[in-house]
């Protein structure tokens, strides 16, 4: 935007609906959703948003409308809830 409020960094690596985002410090997390087809991801992504990288982390079950939320003091973040596939 002409703010420069907005910024794009990569694309997530794969498409999905009704994804859990956190964020905690220079890290944003992006987990589960469903793709296209009607299945379940276990993807997690973490981004990095100061060195624009991205890693590639997994739920133990492919989940959508899950809850996410990060914990500042203990420096982690947690998904929990939705519906498993």
């Amino acid at each position: 935007t002409s703010a420069g409020l907005v910024r794009t960094y990569k694309r997530l690596s794969e498409p999905r609906e009704y994804v859990a985002a956190a964020s905690i410090g220079d890290l944003v997390f992006f987990a589960g959703g469903r793709r296209p087809k009607g299945e379940f991801s276990q993807r997690v992504e973490m981004f990095d948003v100061r060195t624009a990288q991205r890693t590639d982390l997994q739920l133990g079950t492919g989940r959508y409308h899950l809850a996410a939320v990060a914990v500042p003091s203990r420096n982690i973040v947690l998904f929990a809830g939705g519906l498993a596939g």
